[in-house]
């Protein structure tokens, strides 16, 4: 109250608290001296406060401390604000909070607070710098439309460059950034990344070759464990950082990949489970692009000799039809002239070199491989580089992976024999897992 009298700005620090504090302004009492029974407020519900009503935080908080000789109060809240022009901000000022993720109410309330071209223009600015997103990246600090600045407040990219330290590197090139005028004049493309060896090449040919604005979007919820998923992240954010070209870091959703392959824990690879996870990430890339107005979209995992192209062109495929005007660019990339330049890249740069496509079946099954063969167990997250490339070529040379691939159904079916066999073994315990 003191604050509101003396003219200051209310901040809140984070969406939840602008949630609470607009919702606050219609829980209390609409007038001085309203009666409210008790000091439970109620719920707000999700479509509540868009009917015209001139009521202040400060005319809200008198009333209720006039209502009730209460000390604490408790209320809920399901209030849902949208940037649909029915929407009025009441209680806060300023905003204090992290870049969101597409197609979330949290975007949705920032995009209410500022307007939605300045929210536009702010992602935008976040995009080309290489601000980090979601809960533990760079913050902005943001004036209300139609508040006391009048203009919604751009994150300073020093501020952020001091939390990341690959925004201050991908801030200065913004030549090549989705927000830059250059990138009007070419194709805009968000290419999905599964690890740094498989992007190498396939960044270069789009940059130099076809003259495309790249973004790397990184959204791989299949790789297990996180420490596998961390280091594959840190290799790709690393030769973003490099070549200066933005990065987007999708988050970690192991929950809705296993959800998706449920049913196919015993899919060989290439069969339905790997399917699915084209389908989960390709899915996600074509929803981001079509959020931040990209032209096409693309995999690395087009490049890879262990991959079906078949089945990453059939997800890609899908993913772009769903969004009119979005491309799935395909072409292909396992050239090889594309091939020996990708290991001679991977060498340069010391990539992490996996042993394994990325998800917990994949390890479980190259596991039981290496075993019949009385080779060590896959040790994830281990310090392996790519150093030569021709022999890093031809341990994943046509015949190899052919050779894998003739014999992974067999490999399948025994792992299913064997858990099914556990399972039958253990019946009637009450360690039955």
């Amino acid at each position: 109250m003191c604050i509101r009298d003396s003219g200051r700005p209310v901040v809140a620090v984070g969406t939840t608290s602008a949630r609470a504090l607009e919702s606050l302004v219609w829980l209390a009492p609409a007038s001085t001296g309203a009666a409210r029974a008790g000091a439970d407020l109620g719920h707000l519900d999700q479509w509540s406060g868009r009917e015209p009503r001139d009521v202040s935080l400060a005319d809200a908080a008198t009333s209720l401390l006039e209502a009730t000789d209460a000390t604490t109060f408790s209320a809920s809240t399901s209030l849902c604000i949208t940037p649909d022009g029915k929407w009025r901000f009441r209680a806060v000022d300023r905003l204090v909070t992290n870049f969101h993720h597409p197609d979330s109410t949290l975007l949705s309330l920032v995009a209410a607070f500022v307007g939605e071209e300045p929210a536009k223009d702010l992602y935008a600015h976040a995009l080309a710098g290489g601000y980090r997103f979601l809960s533990y990246g760079d913050a902005c600090y943001l004036s209300r439309a139609g508040g006391p600045s009048k203009k919604a407040a751009a994150p300073s990219p020093k501020a952020a460059a001091a939390s990341s330290p690959k925004a201050a590197s991908s801030s200065a090139s913004s030549a090549s950034s989705p927000a830059s005028a250059a990138s009007a004049r070419k194709k805009r493309v968000l290419l999905h990344s599964c690890c740094a060896p498989c992007s190498g090449a396939m960044i270069e040919e789009m940059v130099e070759t076809l003259d495309a604005d790249v973004t790397v979007f990184f959204y791989n919820p299949n790789i297990h464990p996180r420490s596998e998923y961390e280091l594959r992240k840190r290799e790709n954010e690393r030769y973003a950082a490099k070549l200066g070209i933005a990065f987007v870091d999708g988050d970690y959703d192991p929950d809705e990949w296993y959800r998706r392959a449920r049913g196919l824990e015993y899919e060989p690879e290439r069969g339905g489970r790997c399917t699915a996870c084209f389908d989960v990430r390709m899915e996600r890339t074509a929803l981001y692009a079509h959020e931040w107005g990209f032209d096409a979209i693309a995999t690395t995992n087009a490049t890879s000799r262990w991959k079906d192209e078949a089945q990453v062109d059939g997800s890609g495929l899908r993913a772009a039809a769903k969004y009119d005007g979005l491309e799935y660019m395909y072409q292909d990339w396992k050239t090889d002239a594309m091939t020996e330049r990708k290991y001679v890249i991977n060498a340069e740069h010391a990539f992490y070199k996996q042993e394994y496509c990325g998800c917990s079946y994949s390890l479980r099954d190259n596991n039981f491989h290496r075993a019949k063969e009385g080779k060590p167990p896959i040790k994830p997250a281990t310090a392996d580089v790519y150093s030569d490339p021709r022999l890093d070529s031809e341990e994943e040379s046509p015949d190899v992976v052919a050779d894998f691939f003739e014999r992974a159904p067999a490999f399948s079916e025994e792992v299913r024999a064997m858990y099914q066999a556990r399972r039958r073994g253990r019946a009637g315990h009450k360690d039955n897992w």
